[in-house]
């Protein structure tokens, strides 16, 4: 049980790529109390329209769920139902930049009527569905493929999610899935396919994971037995040549198969309510636990684990991490939630019956509670699942999940039990408990309390209790979107006065693995007067950051950009993104960068493999990915250098000749790298493999993930996804811990899970790049002029997937950049003047930090007598 959820931990930051067909689904709902004059049917006004993603929208949404990044591949219409599709998407964290919004396409849209009355359950009435008649164009699929290369380097895994039911006018053909599947065999990356009509077209795939009617149509197979199952997971593996079959059975659950070897795991589900969206909900649990070091039987159980949740529900819906650790720890603290089955043990008590949504829980439910409690007997809540929230109120409710509205609930002492409900209403509970006495508000008539007839039917009764009127559930959470809302229009308010240009102050973060060259702060010694409270030292400055620094010991907020109001209020810049993120990031808040600067130094020291001294850099590591059950899984994280200039003011420093250390020597053989690894903390040989170049102003490098390096010790700015996976290969250059601590520091740091040194060599290294004998030729980036003029100079200081810019303005002149489509973040280096109109200064730690909002045109102007040096980072490019 602890290994899943260990598994699940990693979900998150995995990328999946989602290739497909994407659909809307529109729900509109309403009220009708009469019939129309004009026909027989119900007169019904709207009061309500949402909007879902659908088919391979459902797929990315459940990724989104999981807790890891979806990315989305697909030709939608370019008319208003596209962008409201890909607005709902983007809504949810899912990266559409991958879509193609084609002038010859509709955007496949299915539209569902959904009626009530005011104390009337909901019904759905009709469906109208809009669909393309044709395919796409050749124009369109050469795009397509262009964005999958694009973005196939940056990703973890492939889902081709194939939802064409009218045949022929879907993205997913036997052409393009050829291509996919070269594509990923030439990156490595895991391929999962899912259609629902053409699975023939995924051969050389991972594995397929079908239903069993899909499995039938190509193998022939009925899939209803063990042994016809087994047949059709073999014949699936040959046509398609797949390392893996996976058949999902409905309520027979999950078949696995694996060369010759089967498994089935039984559904776990005891309350089958709607088995669509199933097989989706396996596709991503299975995907993710995979490629977060899952075998297939530990994936297939987690995926039908999670199939369990979803067709106990009502319609399409994607489960989260928290809804699947629920179910992998059912038993609350108190024992009193109650699962349906279990009603029968209910038996021979006096029930009282009060259901409702709690969401939030407030003091009026607290009152009608302990006055329900007062007329003598078991009280039982029915809770309305989230699901059912959902379908209630709306696609923005709950406000709090069922796990904490059940937490709270559990703590009253008047409760007896809880038991969850996935219905629009209560009424099948309420028949299945056959309650004494159905307990509600008095804000209701006994005509409105729905199951009156039913208990009353019995002998049972409904008691009408007192409540405090007005105060409502609704009511409390409407004041507080106002809030929230009052919050928002102050970010925009400043933002519209400062002519597009948001402040932050610094994001200072300490470290304890080295210090600094006193750069952004008093930090050269690990001394009293240098270290904080957990004996780390400043020596990060993290640029308009949305990720919290992940120290060991951790500190609320480090890492997190602080926004400056124009009213004083400060909001972190997670939050402000969180609150109007279309203004602050437009389409890029998920290729958003971290950006630090790096102040790398210290006192120089004697290292064990020279006489001469030497500042000590960064501790030489890898970034490898995650180590699950001592695997490297996942992609380690790429980045970029640039070296600024420190011989100005306000640093005035003389770093003299310094070295960085990027890569490996050519001649390094693994066997050497080893046995240098297993001298962790014992010596800095390690070092002395590392290719050594100098550092220069305005160097850049681009580093790959697996590439070994020990960067520094000049201040760095760094740019790179925003994730913090690494691996020491040796402790701090000079610093030799006592053996206990040694061996504590390399299990920790270094193996990190790995069984050994040779796991390290061969898991986490990228040996043909670390090795490259042109590592500075492929590598070495040094900054561009882009143009330059008697006001300055513009250049490039970000290259390969990363971008930036510097901007070198003269005294008493000014230069305009135009507008950009994206979003960017910026740092005063130097000097002191005015950007648009805001006044800016390397000395004043609250305006030397910036955004600059998407179409914002910025104009520079140097008021001092010193260079104004200004260098930005921009979204994470392809």
């Amino acid at each position: 049980m602890s290994n899943h959820k260990e598994i699940l931990d990693q979900f998150k930051g995995k990328r999946v790529m989602i290739i497909g067909d994407f659909c809307l689904d529109e729900y509109i709902y309403g009220e009708a109390e009469s019939i129309t004059p004009e026909f027989s049917i119900p007169w019904m006004f709207v009061n309500n329209r949402s909007f879902i993603p659908g088919a391979a929208g459902n797929v990315s949404c459940g990724i989104q769920a999981l807790g890891a990044q979806a990315i989305a591949i697909g030709v939608i219409g370019n008319d208003i139902n596209g962008t409201i599709l890909k607005e709902e998407m983007k809504k949810r964290g899912i990266n559409v930049e991958g879509f193609i919004q084609s002038e010859k396409r509709k955007t496949a849209t299915y539209s569902r009527i959904v009626c009530g009355g005011k104390r009337r359950a909901k019904q759905h009435l009709a469906r109208f569905d809009v669909e393309n008649k044709e395919g796409i164009t050749q124009v369109d699929r050469d795009k397509i493929l262009q964005q999958i290369k694009n973005q196939l380097p940056l990703v973890d895994a492939i889902i081709v999610a194939d939802y064409d039911d009218v045949g022929g006018v879907g993205l997913i053909t036997k052409e393009l899935c050829t291509q996919i599947s070269q594509l990923a065999r030439l990156h490595n990356k895991m391929l999962i396919g899912d259609s629902r009509r053409e699975l023939a077209n995924f051969k050389g795939f991972t594995t397929v994971i079908p239903n069993d009617v899909e499995a039938q149509r190509l193998t022939g197979e009925d899939c209803q037995s063990e042994e016809s199952t087994k047949r059709a997971g073999e014949k699936l593996q040959e046509i398609l040549q797949l390392q893996a079959a996976i058949i999902t059975r409905g309520a027979q659950g999950i078949s696995v198969m694996k060369e010759d070897n089967m498994t089935t795991l039984p559904t776990k589900s005891t309350n089958i309510v709607d088995v669509c969206g199933g097989g989706d909900t396996v596709t991503c649990v299975m995907t993710l636990a995979l490629i977060s070091g899952a075998n297939l039987s530990q994936a297939a159980e987690l995926g039908n684990l999670a199939a369990s949740i979803t067709i106990a529900k009502e319609g399409t819906v994607s489960v989260t991490i928290l809804e699947i650790l629920n179910v992998l720890d059912t038993k609350s603290a108190t024992g009193k939630l109650l699962a349906r089955e279990d009603i029968e043990s209910l038996k021979g008590e006096k029930i009282i019956f009060l259901n409702g949504f709690f969401d939030p829980l407030h003091i009026g439910h607290m009152k009608l509670i302990n006055k329900a409690k007062e007329l003598s007997g078991t009280l039982v809540i029915g809770l309305n699942s989230d699901q059912s929230v959902r379908e209630n109120k709306g696609p923005e409710r709950p406000f709090m999940n069922q796990k904490e509205r059940i937490e709270l609930l559990e703590s009253m002492s008047a409760v007896d039990h809880i038991i969850l409900f996935d219905e629009l209403t209560p009424l099948n509970l309420i028949k299945e408990i056959k309650p004494d006495i159905i307990a509600k508000g008095n804000n209701y008539s006994k005509e409105q309390v729905l199951g009156k007839d039913f208990v009353e039917s019995y002998g049972g009764e409904v008691a009408l209790l007192d409540v405090i009127h007005g105060l409502t559930s609704d009511n409390i959470l409407h004041a507080m979107k106002e809030t929230v809302q009052s919050k928002k229009r102050r970010i925009l308010e400043t933002k519209e006065k400062q002519q597009g240009i948001l402040f932050a102050e610094p994001a200072i973060v300490h470290r304890c693995q080295y210090s600094g060259r006193n750069i952004i702060a008093k930090n050269s010694k690990f001394e009293e007067g240098y270290i904080d409270n957990r004996g780390y030292v400043p020596v990060e400055w993290w640029i308009m950051s949305k990720t919290p620094a992940e120290n060991e010991i951790t500190k609320k907020d480090e890492g997190l950009s602080q926004v400056l109001l124009d009213n004083g209020e400060k909001i972190s810049f997670t939050h402000a993104v969180e609150l109007a993120e279309e203004e602050l990031l437009g389409d890029y808040a998920q290729t958003w960068p971290l950006t630090k600067i790096l102040d790398i130094g210290g006192d120089a020291i004697q290292p064990t493999f020279s006489d001469k001294l030497e500042v000590p850099p960064i501790p030489c590591h890898v970034h490898s990915g995650e180590i699950v059950n001592g695997k490297a899984v996942g992609p380690g994280k790429m980045e970029a250098y640039f070296f600024p200039p420190v011989n100005i003011a306000p640093y005035n420093q003389n770093f003299g000749k310094t070295i960085t250390r990027l890569g490996l020597k050519p001649e390094v053989t693994k066997e050497e790298f080893t046995q240098r690894l297993k001298q962790f903390g014992k010596d800095d040989s390690i070092y002395d493999l590392c290719n050594v170049y100098d550092v220069n102003p305005y160097d850049g490098w681009t580093i790959l993930a697996g590439v070994v390096h020990a960067p520094g010790p000049w201040t760095t700015f760094e740019i790179q996804r925003p994730q913090d996976d690494f691996n020491l290969a040796s402790w701090q250059l000079g610093q030799k811990p006592n053996e206990e601590e040694r061996a504590i520091l390399k299990e920790k740091l270094q193996l990190r899970g790995l069984q050994d040194e040779v796991d390290f060599s061969e898991q986490v290294v990228n040996w043909q790049v670390s090795s490259d004998p042109k590592f500075k030729e492929n590598w070495y980036r040094q900054s561009k002029v882009m143009q330059k003029g008697p006001w300055g100079r513009q250049l490039q200081i970000f290259f390969d997937a990363f971008y930036g810019e510097a901007f070198e303005i003269a005294p008493g002149y000014s230069w305009t950049r135009n507008a950009d489509n994206r979003p960017f973040a910026g740092i005063v280096w130097s000097g002191e003047g005015m950007l648009n109109k805001n006044r800016i200064s390397v000395h004043d730690k609250k305006r030397k930090e910036f955004l600059v909002t998407p179409k914002t045109e910025i104009k520079i102007t140097n008021t001092g007598k010193e260079p104004l040096l200004i260098y930005t980072v921009f979204p994470i490019q392809g």
